[in-house]
């Protein structure tokens, strides 16, 4: 059953992982991720109040007009949510698909989009956990709780912002994304194909965070 294999995967990946990479059938997965993702960007919106839309917005909101503009938000959010993961997982298996390639590594696209998709869970237990503390403040919480620089701002510099976007869930999903990589690699080049993929998550991490900080 899918739903089990996306609980399974987080506590034992291997098997899942392997039994996975012999399907040529994953629309289930991909779909139960999305779903996932749509309910949490909802669930996460159903938090904001006038104040905090105002702030998203930038402009003040009356509280005649407040529930249009969430009901608005929500929707948004929720059909963006949606497609976040196809998209995000897509263009991250390409760009994965190109690099191997150049340091002679052939993993099949489908295997590597089937990895990225599991990758993705902790992503969403990241916007889970937040959703988890909302229910104790009961007010919106934009950042990952799980940061592992949590003092540090992308307002404070370029620097800063680099390293405030390292999560303790990002780095879990590329543990997750590497494990697969290694598992489907040539025993001979599995060294190689693990480190171009640990170099390129932290780029990008990096090179993301920064751009925030500018």
């Amino acid at each position: 059953m899918v739903l089990t294999d996306v609980a399974k995967v987080i506590v034992n990946p291997k098997p899942i992982m392997e039994k996975w990479m012999k399907r040529e059938q994953f629309f289930s997965l991909i779909a139960i991720i999305s779903i996932f993702s749509l309910v949490l960007a909802v669930a996460s919106i159903s938090f904001f109040r006038a104040e905090d839309m105002s702030k998203v917005l930038g402009y003040s909101i009356e509280s005649d007009t407040y529930e249009a503009y969430k009901i608005f938000m929500m929707l948004g959010s929720g059909i963006v949510a949606l497609f976040t993961p196809v998209v995000f997982i897509l263009l991250n298996s390409i760009v994965n698909k190109l690099l191997l390639l150049l340091f002679r590594v052939n993993i099949p696209f489908r295997q590597l989009f089937i990895l990225g998709s599991f990758a993705y869970i902790p992503l969403l237990m990241d916007t889970l956990l937040r959703i988890g503390i909302q229910l104790f403040t009961l007010k919106p919480l934009m950042e990952s709780p799980a940061k592992l620089f949590p003092f540090l701002s992308a307002e404070d510099s370029p620097i800063a912002g680099m390293l405030s976007a390292l999560t303790v869930f990002g780095i879990w999903s590329m543990l997750l994304y590497t494990l697969g990589i290694y598992l489907m690699s040539p025993e001979n080049r599995r060294v190689r194909s693990v480190a171009l993929v640990i170099v390129t998550w932290l780029a990008s991490s990096l090179i993301s965070g920064y751009i925030g900080g500018i």
